[in-house]
């Protein structure tokens, strides 16, 4: 969808290209957890599906920051905010590839940074994709007063949530 209604991930896309991002993440993640339960409970789990099931969590992880891209207008040039994006998934990846255990936080984890994101894009469905482009401080007025806060949204998210994930 971002490719037909936000080429250049500059131009705000309709507003029912938000949700539906939101409302697919929403069921990647759901689905992604699911067949990873029933794999387990059946016992029927093998190296090949996991290796499966990473590599299309590497798709997904690709696909949906350009969806990301596409809902904050970051347009193409923001080259540290497509490396932040990646940086996470690589992370975990190699982590559990030499540990073979992978340690995740109660409140850190692909979860919580998932759910996050499907909240900004069915947010931005509600109050359009212009909002992210606008000075901090005129989006969320109760904060004008904060002199860092004086930077376009988008690029202040795309500098934070990435350490969340």
């Amino acid at each position: 969808m971002d490719a037909v209604y936000s080429p250049h991930l500059d131009s705000a896309p309709p507003r029912w290209v938000h949700f539906a991002h939101g409302l697919l993440l929403f069921l990647y993640q759901t689905f992604d957890a699911v067949d990873g339960k029933q794999a387990r409970r059946t016992n029927s789990s093998s190296p090949l599906g996991e290796l499966f099931d990473h590599g299309c969590d590497a798709l997904a992880c690709a696909f949906e920051t350009l969806a990301f891209g596409s809902t904050a207008m970051c347009g193409r040039s923001s080259f540290w905010f497509w490396v932040l994006s990646a940086v996470p998934f690589y992370g975990a990846t190699w982590e559990h590839f030499f540990t073979n255990t992978l340690v995740l936080p109660v409140v850190n984890g692909p979860t919580e940074g998932l759910m996050l994101i499907y909240l900004c894009h069915f947010f931005t469905t509600f109050v359009g994709a212009g909002w992210w482009t606008q000075q901090f401080g005129k989006s969320i007025p109760i904060f004008s007063w904060v002199p860092i806060f004086h930077g376009k949204t988008s690029n202040l998210l795309s500098m934070k949530i990435f350490y969340i994930v």
